[in-house]
């Protein structure tokens, strides 16, 4: 008997030792994975980041030089200020070609002195001599802040042109990713201590005593790097003490993790005493003890495998929401995009069938014309909330009548209410102060959102009441307008009432079916009413209607001086005979121009670039060509630049021919541009026959005029001239 418990209990004793040994190697190379993982995390998200850094330096970099090459002069410390405020950056250089130093402007206490050993590099002056390189790199200063540079050759002189960003060291400390910060969750003194080292320095651990340290101080280090095969867990002593320890390498990085055997020595001798005298006492409790024991390590390996189980899903779900997110997005926008499509592709399959049917086919056109609006407004409300989820909308400062805004806003949508049987009263907009600066084209995109809900979700034979009124002045110069849209419409539920001014959000499945909604007008009104400094708000009640309540500041302005305006029949006589160059390289845009102009007998001269069309200009008599159509973007050379050389050629019309923008860069920004280069006016696509002509007659001024221009069959044939 005692020969037989001498043996169990050095059984006890090995099995604990095994046991518990397995357990601390498979606990090692969990944490091992783990980390490793994290620092491929790690160094693929700051990598990423500094790579995005760099090439938006490299853009910026690019912007200025072609901002330089399009003022035609050597710019000076306060233009460079203007370009570094523009672009978002804290400094601006220009060097020549030896490098030396033109001109700059700092935002900070960085110049060109500071960053002279980062900038008289090799590869910067490769840039000087080979303008087609371009240059950029992270630089780490030593107050732990960085500064990202980019180096651009210059186009219009020899040199170069050197911007960068200077990321403060608070900032780069508080949002950058750490290793340090992957570890916080690993207690020392429960699941042992993790080192991650770059070859000679600990750069993280979970003991913070061992940060910042040399990795070869450590001894217990030394003899795992110097035992154990990467990917294994071996036992090892040191100085130290015994270890289990294992050791992996990522990428950049060399991972260590060990525990004391201690607790395992401590548990084998526990047992083997518990099993002596369990033995000694009776046999049976032996059993017992050894199920519990089982059952009690299955429950606390369970306890484990469920919070590791745990924390893996909750990293999954915060990595997966991106996704979802887009999946969600491209969901609904497959939906909203097919409908209009499938509509117009029906229709014309409808209008093929019954082609010797005039009634059928006016009603298949219309059908398509407004499946074709249905489709533009889908485009444009979600190109608008990318524009306003990323901060590049720019809204205009421009003289404009608001009560006329307003009219013209309920003339619009008082064709489709009237379908519906919707009374649509205002109060006449009694305002003091019509004449204001402001954003026409936004404040027009905010109110019509909220107008055209009102309609779409109002009922048959309901009404919808608009009232503009002065809610204050706070100054001599200013005043704050309050716009109010009551529907008596099916409202909103309260529940839904939180969600209204989310992107995409409708009350129901059967929304978007049934009133044709895309869930963006809404989030697209409050975030422009905010961005112009106003507020959006709401009440509304289930099957009773909603009131909207837009309040919004303006600069007052005067009125401006009233200009003669053509009526509509006068177009075709006062442009019959012009010759207008157009500029497009898309052959059915060329098409709907053509049929355009021959409506009002104008002549056409067709250019498939913007190259083309300077060359058109340059080869005709001066005065010949009366006006330009100019697309921006086509291939060869864009229509900025076509006008930007057309206005700098020296021939006495070159600066006074009108030339008009036609394409489908439809924001302000573009706007913009196009009126930095000279041209003249700006029609977004898809053009409508109706404003093109208008526009053209704006332009040009005939002295003689037939009265009777409303009688001509091709005009009124075409429709023009009648209000829609």
């Amino acid at each position: 008997m005692i020969l037989f418990g001498m043996i169990l209990v050095a059984a006890v004793g090995f099995y604990t030792l095994r046991l518990e040994s397995k357990q601390m190697r498979t606990q090692l190379s969990s944490t091992i994975s783990y980390v490793k993982g994290q620092c491929m995390t790690y160094t693929r998200y700051n990598a990423a980041s500094v790579t995005k850094s760099l090439m938006r330096a490299i853009e910026n970099a690019q912007q200025v030089n072609r901002n330089i090459g399009y003022e035609g002069k050597e710019p000076d410390a306060a233009q460079l200020e203007f370009y570094t405020q523009e672009q978002r950056l804290t400094g601006i250089m220009l060097l020549d070609a030896d490098s030396t130093l033109r001109c700059e402007y700092n935002g900070d206490s960085l110049n060109f002195e500071s960053l002279q050993e980062y900038i008289e590099r090799e590869a910067v002056l490769d840039v000087t001599r080979y303008p087609q390189k371009t240059y950029a790199a992270r630089v780490d200063l030593p107050d732990g802040s960085y500064v990202d540079i980019a180096a651009y050759g210059r186009t219009d002189s020899d040199g170069v042109v050197v911007v960068y960003y200077h990321t403060t060291a608070e900032y780069a400390h508080n949002y950058t990713l750490t290793l340090q910060g992957t570890l916080s969750g690993y207690s020392p003194s429960s699941g042992g201590v993790v080192v991650v080292t770059n070859g000679d320095r600990i750069i993280a651990s979970n003991d913070a005593s061992l940060v910042d340290t040399g990795a070869d101080d450590s001894s217990t280090l030394q003899q795992i790097k110097a035992r154990v095969v990467s990917g294994t867990v071996s036992h090892i002593q040191s100085r130290d003490g015994s270890y289990f320890g294992s050791l992996d390498r990522s990428r950049e990085y060399y991972i260590y993790a060990y525990v004391p055997d201690r607790p395992v020595i401590a548990d084998m001798l526990k047992n083997m005493m518990a099993a002596l005298i369990i033995y000694l006492i009776v046999l049976t409790a032996i059993q017992m003890f050894r199920r519990r024991s089982a059952m009690e390590y299955r429950a606390e390996q369970k306890r484990r495998d469920d919070a590791y189980r745990e924390k893996l899903m909750e990293s999954a779900e915060r990595a997966e929401q991106a996704n979802r997110a887009k999946t969600e997005f491209l969901q609904r926008m497959s939906h909203d995009i097919r409908t209009p499509i499938n509509g117009i592709r029906g229709m014309i399959e409808i209008a093929d069938y019954y082609k010797d049917d005039p009634a059928k086919q006016d009603e298949c056109r219309r059908k398509i014309w407004d499946a074709s609006g249905l489709l533009l407004e889908l485009v444009n409300e979600v190109l608008d909330m990318g524009k306003l989820e990323s901060g590049e909308i720019m809204l205009e400062e421009r003289e404009m009548d608001i009560v006329e805004l307003l009219e013209g806003i309920g003339t619009v949508i008082e064709r489709q209410a009237r379908e519906r049987g919707i009374r649509i009263k205002t109060n006449g907009y009694p305002l003091e102060h019509r004449w204001v600066l402001g954003s026409p084209l936004h404040i027009k995109r905010l109110v019509m959102n909220i107008v055209s809900n009102a309609v779409k979700y109002n009922r048959e034979n309901g009404r919808i009441d608009l009232a503009a009124r002065e809610v204050q002045q706070p100054d001599e110069n200013t005043v704050l307008l309050e716009f109010t849209c009551t529907d008596t419409g099916i409202g909103m539920s309260p529940e839904f009432q939180k969600h209204v001014f989310e992107p995409f959000a409708q009350e129901g499945h059967h929304a978007r079916s049934e009133y044709g909604g895309t869930g963006l007008g809404m989030p697209i009104a409050k975030t422009l009413a905010e961005k112009m400094g106003g507020t959006l708000s709401f009440t509304s009640e289930k099957d009773v209607g909603t009131t909207f309540t837009l309040t919004l500041p303006f600069r007052i302005c005067d009125a401006p001086a009233a200009e003669e305006e053509h009526e509509a029949a006068d177009y075709t006589n006062v442009l019959a005979g012009l010759r207008v160059l157009v500029a497009e390289d898309n052959r059915l845009n060329m098409e709907i121009a053509q049929f355009i102009l021959d409506i009002v007998g104008a002549e056409m001269l067709k250019a498939v670039n913007g190259k083309e069309a300077v060359e058109i200009f340059e080869k005709s008599q001066p005065g010949e060509i009366d006006v330009i159509l100019m697309d921006v973007m086509m291939p060869v050379m864009d229509g900025l630049e076509a006008a930007r050389r057309i206005r700098a050629m020296k021939r006495p019309d070159a600066s006074t021919v009108p030339i008009i923008a036609m394409t489908a860069n439809a924001f302000t920004e573009d706007r913009r541009r196009a009126f930095m280069v000279g041209m003249n006016m700006h029609l977004a696509k898809p053009l409508e026959a109706e404003e093109v002509i208008r526009t053209l007659a704006k332009f040009i001024e005939r002295s003689a005029r037939l009265d009777d221009a409303e009688q001509n069959p091709c005009y009124q044939k075409n429709g023009f001239g009648k209000k829609r």
